[in-house]
């Protein structure tokens, strides 16, 4: 096979990972390093994370939320609560962020011992 063949090949399989959490870390690559046409080509998990499998996993679990019945009210509560959490953290983040930035600047005037040469 050509390269461009493999990338395609590779686009689809990584387009629906079998594993979401080894999606996260890793991406699947076809390597085809053989002569012998009756082997098939081998897949290596490569360190990259599969971006395009996430989005379309979301993607598809987002709809079936969506589509979802009185079942689903109870997943969509909890991450409605995730996010509401998860807003909050990043708040406090933001609200103490100067404080940090103020303690590492006064840090790095401390250290100086020669101030004035």
């Amino acid at each position: 096979f050509s390269s461009i063949t493999l990338i395609v090949i590779d686009l689809f399989k990584n387009m629906a990972p079998s594993n979401i959490v080894k999606a996260m870390i890793f991406q699947t690559r076809t390597v085809d390093d053989n002569d012998d046409k009756m082997v098939p080509m081998k897949e290596v998990n490569v360190d990259a994370t599969n971006t395009l499998g996430l989005v379309i996993f979301s993607i598809l679990f987002g709809l079936s939320l969506r589509a979802g019945n009185q079942t689903t009210e109870t997943v969509k509560n909890f991450l409605g609560e995730m996010s509401s959490a998860m807003t909050q953290m990043l708040r406090w983040i933001v609200w103490f962020g100067p404080f940090g930035i103020v303690s590492m600047v006064w840090y790095q005037i401390l250290v100086i011992e020669d101030f004035y040469s």
